[in-house]
């Protein structure tokens, strides 16, 4: 704040928005006592019993303080007329000519003038890009491009007083009990280093100096390559080691050296396994030595960010919130685009795999979303100095239709070809196709643990009355105890079964939870009752206890779930008989009102529905065919992204 004074007073007159009046003043607040320290202007003050206003002025006729303004023909005039005095001047407009010859104070670049001022005003100002745990001082930005300092004015540097300025501020909200993931690691068994072939560059870094897990084998410390020519003709096996973390840049400059067909990185872990890293050519030559029992935080995972990476995981692992952590972990020099495939389904049909179409698309739609000078610090970065880095997020590629997943996977290739970072999600059945069209190995997300069950749990259900925490202590004791308790490390499904747990809940709907006839579409089922339970006594009011009213609820849910069934039949299936299914007056109720029982979430652009989750529409179209289609006759449930509601289908038919 003293810095930004000391700045105002060196020029003439300084120039802020009009909406940033307050907080200019703000800076500018005193202490008479302490700012008018000359003994007569002191007495001057208290003799004439001067109000803050007058104060203002009398300090102003002192050149201790600069006089604020209102922009005006007659304040213009006024400035002119005042000589040297100081001003500050509020307008509305971003047009202001030089007034008279007088020195302004309009950008971060008229500072410049005052080297001093500058370099602390550069050194202690703090911007960040997306995320304010980025912020870095203004000068890390100016090194990068100093053409910035041309389009921060005075009320951006104002705005610095209480925090970062954030461009394109963009943090995602996480649920609120969250709990960070264990993700696989890509270990590779030390065999494949004896069996591969001698036209394959190795290079290993975080290495231990005394291993002796590659005894036997030629290692060389990769910097006798790098600084050595004669390595460049190199025959045989030979692995290159090196004791630091191995950059992109380290790997590149191995592989020009040594201009072998096929490369690969890893780095050690501290328990001495080998940690695929990344590959130029010959992925697939790791696949049979390849195994995933190890872990990691996910704090770790942008540590060896490739080009493209990849996360496959199966419904309800939570393969969206870790996207959304990951974004929210993204460095400084990098700007994060989160995409939904399945809401870009016009722009893919029209546009097809055309880059630019979709670099123009995608950043107008996102653009939208900030004020122009967001805009131009970020293509300042991004185009003209290629500083900051653009990093895709494409969740759910495995929502998208077989021939929009083709365009999609030729989209991510073609922009990554550019230099931008992408992370792909999807369900195992595109594990193989992803990790071959790419031609890098993914990872998956790991279950909950105990630990982390545990935490969830108590944090969900800290809430409860003694009684019904007992009651769910008990239940989930018993599923833990049960074939069933792989359901406790499925976020989604932990969550399902916490959310049936509430004050006002009834102990005996819980009964079948303990009663040996736990199934997914039990607790699916249970969950779209107590849903339907909540939106009757909440939403609508309904006196339950009232026979009549409760059996209009029961008709007005039935009638409810058939419409479910039917808009999820049409989301996967196609044919007659599904063409036939009339859910447009459903979906246009939803999409003007919402849903109020809360299944569908809203309906996109394309008319498409969004369920809570997609495993709820699996779950509505697996109770269709259970009822009109129980030997999968009518519709084919052989492919692979038909598992989840084929299980449904069997579970529900079996219960009947």
């Amino acid at each position: 704040m003293r810095v930004l004074r000391e700045a105002i007073l060196k020029f003439d007159v300084t120039i802020f928005d009009k909406k940033n009046e307050d907080l200019v003043k703000s800076i500018w607040s005193f202490d008479s006592n302490e700012l008018l320290n000359d003994a007569q202007a002191q007495e001057l003050a208290v003799d004439y019993q001067l109000t803050f206003n007058d104060q203002t002025r009398l300090l102003w006729l002192m050149d201790r303080y600069p006089l604020l303004v209102v922009d005006s023909v007659v304040t213009r005039k006024a400035i002119d007329l005042s000589g040297s005095k100081k001003f500050v001047l509020f307008s509305d407009s971003d047009n202001i000519k030089k007034i008279s010859n007088l020195s302004v104070f309009r950008k971060l670049s008229d500072l410049e003038e005052h080297p001093e001022i500058y370099k602390t005003v550069v050194d202690k100002f703090r911007c960040a890009i997306q995320l304010k745990r980025n912020a870095f001082p203004l000068r890390k930005f100016l090194e990068e491009n100093k053409k910035v300092q041309e389009i921060i004015t005075t009320d951006k540097l104002v705005s610095m007083i209480n925090g970062p300025l954030v461009i394109c501020a963009d943090n995602e909200e996480l649920p609120p009990l969250y709990i960070p993931r264990h993700i696989s690691r890509n270990i590779i068994e030390v065999r494949f280093f004896e069996k591969m072939d001698e036209d394959t560059l190795v290079f290993i870094c975080c290495w231990k100096k005394n291993s002796k897990l590659l005894d036997g084998l030629r290692t060389v410390d990769v910097e006798e390559l790098l600084k050595n020519n004669e390595y460049g003709e190199e025959s045989g096996k030979v692995i290159y080691v090196s004791e630091s973390e191995g950059s992109w840049e380290k790997f590149e400059e191995c592989c020009s050296k040594m201009k072998k067909p096929k490369a690969h990185q890893f780095s050690m872990t501290e328990g001495e396994e080998l940690e695929w890293v990344r590959s130029k050519h010959g992925v697939e030559d790791l696949e049979t030595f390849r195994v995933q029992q190890s872990s990691m935080e996910e704090s770790e995972l942008l540590k060896y960010e490739n080009n493209i990476n990849i996360v496959c995981a199966e419904s309800g692992m939570g393969k969206t919130e870790l996207m959304k952590s990951v974004k929210n972990q993204s460095r400084f020099n990098s700007w994060t685009i989160m995409i939904y495939a399945r809401n870009h389904h016009q722009h893919l049909k029209e546009k097809k795999d055309d880059v630019e179409a979709f670099k123009k698309y995608i950043i107008k739609r996102i653009y939208n979303r900030y004020e122009e000078f967001d805009v131009k610090f970020l293509k300042m970065l991004i185009i003209e100095t290629k500083s900051v880095v653009v990093r895709y997020i494409w969740d759910g590629l495995d929502e998208v239709s077989s021939e929009h997943l083709k365009i999609v996977k030729k989209l991510i290739r073609d922009l990554s070809l550019e230099g931008s970072k992408h992370w792909i999600t999807s369900r195992n059945n595109l594990k193989q196709d992803l990790e071959r069209y790419f031609k890098t190995l993914s990872r998956t997300i790991k279950e909950f643990d105990e630990d982390q069950q545990k935490k969830y749990i108590d944090d969900k259900l800290a809430h409860l009355s003694h009684t019904l925490k007992k009651t769910s202590e008990n239940i989930i004791k018993t599923i833990r105890s049960s074939s069933c308790k792989g359901v406790l490390g499925i976020p989604l499904l932990i969550y399902i079964l916490t959310e049936l747990f509430s004050e006002k809940s009834s102990v005996s709907r819980h009964e079948w939870l303990t009663d040996g006839s736990f199934s997914l579409a039990k607790l699916y089922h249970h969950f779209v009752e107590e849903k339907f339970y909540c939106y009757f006594r909440d939403r609508l009011r309904c006196n339950l206890n009232n026979e009549s009213q409760s059996e209009k609820n029961e008709v007005t849910k039935k009638k409810r779930i058939v419409n479910y069934e039917k808009v999820a039949m049409k989301m996967y299936f196609e044919g007659d008989v599904v063409s036939h299914m009339d859910v447009d007056k459903f979906l246009n109720k939803i999409k003007s009102r919402s849903d109020h029982v809360g299944i569908i979430t809203r309906v996109v652009e394309t008319e498409s529905p969004l369920f809570l989750h997609s495993s709820f529409g699996e779950y509505f179209a697996g109770s269709y065919l259970a009822r009109y289609d129980t030997h999968g006759d009518k519709f084919g449930l052989s492919d692979r992204s038909y598992k989840n509601i084929r299980l449904f289908r069997d579970l529900l038919v079996k219960q009947k």
